[in-house]
């Protein structure tokens, strides 16, 4: 499966641009008219089943606009499919193909009118899947970075089956699950702040301090710690989520069961069952995954996630909560293309990164294409993996058939200038990727260090300069890492050192000659 062109009309900083996604293709996109030619001699370095892409550019270029553009379209396929409103931007006009079993299919929103090559059989979601991921929780569906509810959910997924199933060469998929009760008057108090999760009006507001039958008035936290029984404790929390507002604490237990649906309920008996076991906050028990029931993975995962904390360890005991940010982020994209995959009956799959290096060590960005690559071999499911991307070790992995990569004119529009762009990206050393692939042509130095170097040779040039003197200048010479450019800057200081006790050697000459002819006037005199 691969994703194999796509034009657009107009979207934010992109105006009138293609871009082609499969070295296997030469398209051309002309009066409305898509044009696809195959090359028969291409041959790609990647296993059969995985296409990568990589789109790069400046910040401002339209790398996470073409992201965007994409999920936009998918997701309006998918809702149009399922019978749902969702209507095109005419603005934002496009052409899409995908190549999937040896048939292309497109997609088209032309000149106010929606077409595609599918037929009533073939919807769009019976041919490929397709997934967003980013750190910026505005622009993309989802998030590259996950939280413990959706790592549990993965992982009790059909586990029994791929409990041995590394995911990577860092870390298996864990094996055990601890869970524990979460605090609920920690809970409590979120759900009545006035944050943005649940806002509450002036009116309601009021209702901060409430009177009880006896006309005594408690705050809504001490009344709610004036509630002994834990299981009333939770249904008033069940009502604080349903209601997004305060709640009448002196409901009994039955008035309260009355306002909530089934689905909502769980009874004292199964609460107890499955809620007392876990009140100790301090020393939640381990267990392996595989032994959770059917039952408890609805109570604990499916409908009261929320009420309790999870944390994984691997056959090695490594602690998820223990990872690092850099680790998270790498084992939270695996388990989503391992999850999405096993989950799915579907066998294509479009997975869209924006900046996933983000966090990584740069051994770690290494070794990404390489991981990804080995998962998803193991798999043997089709993917295209479509990065937008800053890093150079995620571009010496793929050749340069595989790289968009684009610019920000004058204008600050979006320019697609992969056709101008000599460079061999594949296997190419990180400083001619930094120089030409990222289009760094001002050099690689920190604008700080080059600006001090810059006030040191115009000392030494005898320019207007903010140094002193030459032991200020030496100061800066000596910490300069760059061992070319610190050898030619200290040449510099010691010839303009020698110049200067030269030139004090002459003045001292020209002292004594003096002062001997003075003596000899004197004598004279």
């Amino acid at each position: 499966m691969e994703l194999v062109y796509l034009w657009v009309e107009e979207y934010k900083n992109i105006k009138k641009q293609g871009f082609n996604f499969s070295p296997r293709f030469t398209c051309r996109y002309e009066n409305g008219e898509l044009t696809i030619e195959e090359k028969k001699d291409y041959i790609s370095i990647f296993p059969e089943n995985i296409n990568v892409t990589a789109i790069v550019g400046e910040n401002g270029s339209g790398k996470s606009s073409v992201l965007e553009r994409l999920a936009e379209i998918f997701r309006i396929e998918y809702n149009k499919n399922r019978n749902m409103i969702a209507d095109y931007n005419h603005n934002h006009n496009f052409c899409l193909a995908f190549k999937i079993n040896n048939r292309i299919y497109t997609i088209k929103s032309i000149d106010n009118h929606d077409t595609n090559s599918f037929e009533e059989s073939e919807k769009i979601e019976n041919i490929l899947e397709y997934y967003t991921y980013s750190n910026d929780k505005s622009n993309m569906s989802n998030q590259i970075l996950l939280d413990n509810v959706s790592i549990a959910k993965m992982l009790v997924y059909d586990y029994s089956k791929n409990k041995n199933f590394k995911l990577s060469s860092f870390m298996y998929v864990p094996n055990q699950i601890s869970i524990q009760l979460c605090d609920f008057q920690q809970k409590f108090e979120k759900l009545i702040s006035n944050d943005k999760l649940y806002p509450m009006s002036k009116h309601e507001s009021d209702f901060n301090y409430l009177s009880n039958r006896n006309g005594e008035t408690h705050s809504q936290s001490e009344s709610f710690n004036s509630i002994t029984d834990t299981y009333h404790q939770f249904l008033i929390l069940k009502l604080l989520e349903k209601s997004q507002k305060t709640v009448n604490f002196y409901l009994s237990k039955s008035d309260i069961i009355n306002q909530l649906s089934d689905s909502e309920l769980l009874s004292e008996e199964d609460f107890k069952k499955y809620f007392e076991c876990y009140k100790d906050l301090l020393h939640a028990p381990k267990r392996d995954i595989d032994t959770l029931n059917s039952a408890e993975k609805e109570i604990y995962i499916d409908k009261y996630s929320d009420f309790f904390e999870f944390d994984f360890f691997d056959e090695k005991n490594r602690q998820y909560s223990s990872l690092s940010h850099g680790e998270k982020t790498l084992f939270g994209q695996l388990l989503n293309i391992y999850y999405h995959s096993k989950k799915s009956k579907n066998d294509n799959f479009l997975f869209l990164f924006d900046e996933p290096e983000i966090a990584l060590h740069p051994k770690w960005q290494k070794s990404y294409i390489q991981e990804l690559s080995t998962l998803a071999q193991k798999l043997e499911k089709n993917y295209h993996f479509i990065f937008a991307s800053h890093s150079p070790f995620l571009l010496s992995d793929i050749p340069k058939e595989n790289v968009i990569f684009l610019e920000k004119d004058k204008d600050g529009r979006s320019k697609n200038v992969t056709k101008e762009t000599n460079i061999e990206t594949f296997g190419a050393n990180i400083h001619t990727l930094l120089s030409h692939g990222f289009f760094m042509e001002d050099g690689l130095m920190g604008e700080f260090a080059k600006g001090k170097i810059d006030e040191v040779i115009h000392f030494l040039d005898g320019k207007k300069s903010s140094i002193k003197d030459t032991d200020e200048a030496q100061k800066y010479i000596s910490i300069i890492g760059e061992p070319i450019l610190k050898r030619q800057l200290q040449k510099m200081l010691d010839s303009k050192k020698l110049d200067k006790l030269q030139e004090i050697d002459v003045l001292k000459t020209q002292i004594e000659t003096l002062k001997n002819r003075l003596d000899i006037l004197a004598n004279n005199a």
